[in-house]
């Protein structure tokens, strides 16, 4: 899911790319000087030093309505590449909206998921603790009828021990 969202990035951002170009192409074409005007600009260069003009007013940066006239048209070849990069950029940004909720359900998945394998995990740990008390209660109940078992053993053992000493005992009285 990484390397699609990745390439997906690296897709959008090579279109981006090149409709910035597109537009920056066209926007220099059509404000570009004729390169004679260029060289005759230079030429002229000590002239214009030489004529004061009273009539030379500045151009404030700011001009109201600047904006609106600079702002290109749908008619134009960059109004064209403006809409389409604003076309290619709603593109983008749904696509992204879409692999992001995508992304979300996906998380959203994986973690009920992992809720289910803990709670299956804590029944299984459940059912391994009951078995393992059970078995441990056999071993005890086994080892204590062996115990007894042995107390018994040990007793008529004891029992025939004293018996033959005491037979001994006689034997030797006699």
């Amino acid at each position: 899911m990484a390397k699609k969202f990745g390439k997906f990035l690296l897709l959008t951002a090579a279109v981006g790319t090149g409709v910035a170009a597109a537009y920056y192409f066209l926007q220099k074409k059509d404000s570009s000087p004729d390169p004679q005007d260029e060289d005759e600009d230079y030429d002229d260069l000590g002239e214009d030093l030489e004529e004061d003009s009273p009539e030379r007013t500045y151009v404030p940066l700011n001009m109201p309505g600047s904006e609106a006239e600079e702002t290109p048209t749908q008619d134009t070849p960059a109004g064209e590449a403006g809409e389409a990069a604003r076309e290619v950029c709603d593109a983008c940004r749904e696509a992204a909206e879409k692999t992001c909720e995508a992304c979300q359900e996906t998380v959203e998945a994986a973690e009920d998921k992992v809720q289910d394998l803990q709670e299956a995990a804590e029944d299984k740990v459940q059912d391994l603790q009951e078995a393992a008390e059970e078995t441990v209660q056999d071993a005890v109940d086994a080892a204590q009828r062996h115990v007894s078992g042995l107390k018994e053993q040990l007793q008529s053992a004891g029992e025939e021990i004293e018996e033959f000493f005491n037979e001994d005992s006689e034997q030797e009285q006699q």
